[in-house]
């Protein structure tokens, strides 16, 4: 489940879940404290997509950004994955901008805002 899916839940069934069971390690880099991964869920709220790298599969890089239907409520997200190599730095900043754009326009044709 991304951080998009993720965010889509209330905020006091998300603690809840968090706080219930011991999160499960997949690399070194997934976020097993609760309070970190609330933290990252914030962030990645606000800033409107999804960054992980090596977050579940070691050398997988992936971008993810909500689909919003008429009611604004999160139904999908666009992603896209690649090896770490790939999905470097250098073009990061244009991937994000066209994973966004992408379900910006999606949620358009689904009569979002």
């Amino acid at each position: 489940m991304t951080g998009v899916f993720i965010n889509s839940l209330t905020f006091g069934v998300l603690v809840e879940e968090l706080f219930q069971k011991k999160l499960q390690r997949y690399t070194s880099k997934t976020i097993i404290d609760p309070a970190s991964l609330l933290n990252r869920l914030q962030k990645i709220k606000k800033q409107g997509y999804a960054l992980s790298v090596e977050e579940l599969y070691k050398g997988v890089s992936s971008i993810s950004a909500p689909i919003y239907n008429l009611k604004g409520n999160v139904i999908a997200s666009v992603t896209i994955a690649g090896p770490v190599q790939r999905m470097n730095n250098n073009m990061t900043s244009n991937l994000i901008k066209s994973v966004i754009q992408s379900a910006n326009e999606i949620s358009q044709l689904l009569h979002y805002r």
